[in-house]
């Protein structure tokens, strides 16, 4: 994993009653750390029994904070971005890919990053979003990884895309 951040450089959360796990996830000091706090979040969402797991997602702002550590100046961040994704997507398992797919662009541009930890950790989220998908779902996914060919111009990207359109049709 990368360097730790600190508090004062780390992406600013809103607020939710996840904040503090998801926190300390981006400031993991090794990759086993951050996904064995990603494990532990998904454990204390399956637990939520008042609400459904979609709306415990919505309430936490998980696609909201995928794409800003995805996005972030910390190599933390950007990692935590994928081992939170793939972590979310094995422990809740299958029905879940359609609250993932807006991932799946932004996991694959981390790709271009040059750390290889990194783009280890969005291939993994990506393979985990084609891997739970339906059958019926596999149309919509193969449509955003075409559209995502056609649209970016990383190697690392295109290649990405294509190794997850080639685990949708194994």
């Amino acid at each position: 994993m990368s360097p730790v951040s600190t508090a004062t450089d780390a992406t600013p959360l809103p607020f939710s009653p996840y904040a503090d796990q998801l926190s300390a996830l981006a400031r993991a000091q090794s990759t086993i750390e951050a996904k064995s706090l990603a494990d532990a979040f998904v454990q204390s969402v399956k637990k939520m029994s008042t609400k459904t797991v979609a709306q415990t997602l919505v309430d936490a702002r998980i696609g909201d904070i995928v794409q800003w550590w995805a996005a972030s100046k910390l190599p933390a961040e950007r990692e935590s971005a994928g081992i939170l994704v793939e972590r979310l997507v094995k422990g809740l398992g299958e029905g879940v890919e359609g609250l993932f797919l807006h991932a799946i662009p932004v996991l694959l541009n981390v790709l271009m990053d040059k750390t290889q930890s990194i783009r280890q950790a969005a291939q993994a989220g990506v393979n985990a979003i084609v891997k739970v998908s339906a059958p019926e779902g596999v149309r919509q996914i193969i449509d955003l990884l075409k559209g995502i060919l056609d649209d970016t111009k990383g190697w690392r990207t295109k290649v990405g895309a294509l190794k997850a359109m080639e685990a949708l049709v194994k």
